[in-house]
């Protein structure tokens, strides 16, 4: 597990905070949330975790219509994702930012990624997320991990 992640001053005034402008407090905390909460960390910053609406709450000081509206912003602009009925999320870019990819198919994190994803939990992101960093990553098609995108 990861203790840290890159954190960039420039989510505040780049295109990503003036995107969720206007929106009140909770869409740009959320997203920051998302990118460097324990569970994020956890996760080992590929964007891709499990976190508790409960702890969410806890942790931001937010009710649950708070959440659900900043969730909503955060889908609009293709930021992030979260599922209320398995509480996985998907933080589109995460693993983008963190690792400047596209990488080398030798690359540790590209090895890390393929160990990581294969021990995931099927959940609804899963397809979404291989789809994104099959070639950032060098990933492997796997057709018993593979979870096909729900449109």
């Amino acid at each position: 597990m990861k203790t840290f992640s890159k954190a960039f001053g420039s989510f505040w005034t780049g295109a990503t905070g003036k995107r969720l402008t206007g929106y009140g407090p909770y869409p740009k905390l959320l997203a920051w949330y998302f990118l460097t909460s324990p569970a994020a960390l956890a996760a080992d910053n590929y964007g891709l975790f499990h976190v508790e609406r409960a702890t969410i709450e806890r942790h931001l000081e937010c009710d649950r219509a708070a959440l659900f509206d900043a969730v909503a912003v955060l889908a609009e602009h293709q930021f992030a994702f979260w599922d209320s009925d398995s509480e996985w999320v998907w933080v589109r870019e995460a693993a983008a930012w963190q690792y400047g990819t596209p990488l080398l198919p030798k690359d540790y994190v590209c090895t890390n990624a393929r160990k990581w994803y294969r021990q995931l939990p099927r959940n609804p992101w899963l397809g979404y997320w291989f789809d994104r960093y099959l070639t950032d990553l060098n990933l492997q098609y796997d057709a018993e991990r593979w979870v096909p995108r729900r449109e």
